[in-house]
């Protein structure tokens, strides 16, 4: 490539544009080379792209590209923003097309004066990315990488992750597809066990915030008056027990990456107008400091309570539901996709083979009989994916062969009560299923608790819950626990 003092012109329809670049044959074909090369000169305009990069966009050929707005070509590219600072942009990231790309971009001067910028691949894709790490984190005399190699290299959720085919399936993946698109907020509603959290990994890790940190806080399971502390951190000294040294808050752990706030409908209100501030003005202040400091998060939500019911009845901020739901993803229930739990149990059969101590080839348990299988998919499944991975471990424990049977089912106290059959409430007066519903989880928990003496614990195990989720269904039922 040569910088060259007379100017290349190129028609592009509406004049002539001039540059001060003189891209010669042989060097084209050097830049074709280096993955995701282009070149944008001062006012932005794209002077070369090459092929491959063309190819990922959609463009057939140069003069699509050549000559118009980086910014109207690739939208979510920030190169322009060493042209603004004149500085060098290093691991930089942005989304084409599904592809998380990690990308260097440099200024070019000529004679001492900024005229354009050069950007190109480091890796076309995160998950190379993910494997440099991981063979980084292998070699010796590299400790130094210790924690961000610990950081990035984590397991996580994405799509793949979403087990099924069924059309529900379908329309979920193309629904976080499109969400991964964009920066705005998202709320993942659903029943309990639906896999909100694994939804709100996958738009994540789809997006390009994937080398980025994903925090998940269970809004219940955090006393109301730590929150603050929890989630903004605070300056060492601020109150009686604090660390000396302050500590970072979970928001700001979360800094160009995702938070993921589970159950936000416990919020206490005064939390969701602190929340609400921070939405807005996209910046926090510790507890007991002074300084606002800038912090670039999205903000992922998840709730199995209506959240509008709650805004008519005062307890939820109406203008904090509007600001969360943006995005909206409905996690559906298990019951609502019944073609996808062979799939399902199959996948927990592999998974959970070596969890339960079947390591030897000849222990692991292979298949699911018809029958036992019939009778899965003829359960109602109040506890959604959550019950079903539950009573599958619980059924592989007991399984004496290769292959489950009904009757590990029932060894295992699955069913055994109602010999496979589903107890359903009398049906009189109001006989919505929602009513239904709430009927039976009430049944059921005070059949356990109350007329079986189980302990929180050992009922939310038996249920497929935690005892936080247990806690939150026994005060939304209103069930009374006087034994």
């Amino acid at each position: 490539m040569a910088l060259m003092d007379r100017d290349q012109s190129l028609k592009n329809g509406k004049g002539t544009v001039r540059y001060m670049f003189d891209i010669s044959k042989n060097a084209a074909e050097i830049l074709e080379s280096i993955d995701g090369f282009l070149l944008i000169d001062r006012e932005e305009r794209i002077v070369f792209m090459c092929k491959k990069l063309m190819k990922l966009i959609g463009a057939d050929e140069p003069k699509l590209v050549i000559g118009k707005k980086l910014r109207d070509i690739i939208s979510s590219n920030r190169t322009y923003r060493v042209l603004e600072t004149g500085e060098r942009q290093i691991g930089i990231t942005y989304l084409v097309q599904g592809h998380t790309i990690v990308s260097n971009a440099y200024p070019v001067y000529k004679n001492g004066k900024l005229i354009g910028a050069l950007e190109y691949d480091v890796f076309e894709d995160a998950d190379l990315l993910r494997d440099f790490f991981d063979k980084m984190s292998s070699r010796k005399g590299l400790e130094h990488f210790g924690t961000a190699v610990a950081m990035r290299s984590r397991s996580r959720y994405t799509m793949d992750s979403i087990k099924g085919s069924s059309s529900v399936i379908r329309s979920i993946k193309n629904e976080i597809l499109m969400s991964s698109r964009s920066a705005s907020n998202v709320l993942i509603t659903g029943e309990t066990g639906t896999g909100k959290e694994l939804i709100a990994q996958a738009i994540h890790m789809a997006g390009s915030r994937s080398l980025f940190e994903f925090v998940s806080v269970n809004c219940a399971s955090i006393p109301p008056e730590l929150f603050e502390s929890e989630l903004f951190g605070y300056e060492g000294g601020s109150f009686t027990g604090a660390n000396p040294k302050g500590k970072k808050g979970l928001i700001a752990l979360a800094d160009k990456g995702t938070l993921f706030l589970d159950e936000v409908d416990t919020l206490p209100l005064p939390m969701q107008a602190k929340l609400l501030r921070f939405i807005q003005e996209r910046e926090i202040r510790a507890v007991g400091g002074e300084k606002m400091v800038p912090v670039d998060v999205r903000i992922i939500c998840a709730s199995n309570a209506d959240l509008s019911g709650l805004v008519a009845t005062g307890g939820f901020r109406q203008d904090f539901y509007y600001r969360l739901n943006v995005f909206n993803i409905a996690a559906p229930a298990l019951r609502d996709r019944r073609s996808d739990i062979p799939e399902l149990v199959n996948h927990f059969i592999d998974e959970l083979n070596s969890a339960v101590g079947r390591n030897l080839a000849s222990m692991r348990i292979k298949s699911i009989d018809k029958e036992a299988l019939k009778m899965l998919m003829d359960y109602d499944w109040p506890g959604n994916i959550r019950e079903l991975k539950n009573v599958m471990e619980r059924a592989m424990n007991r399984c004496p062969g290769v292959v489950l049977r009904k009757e590990d089912f029932s060894a295992a106290g699955i069913f055994a009560e109602t010999n496979g059959m589903i107890m359903v409430p009398e049906l009189d007066g109001d006989c919505t299923l929602r009513t239904l519903r709430k009927r039976l989880e009430s049944e059921v928990i005070h059949e356990l608790i109350i007329k079986r003496k189980l302990t929180i614990t050992d009922a939310a195990k038996k249920l497929g819950l935690t005892r936080q989720m247990l806690h939150k269904k026994i005060r939304e039922l209103d069930i009374r626990l006087d034994r």
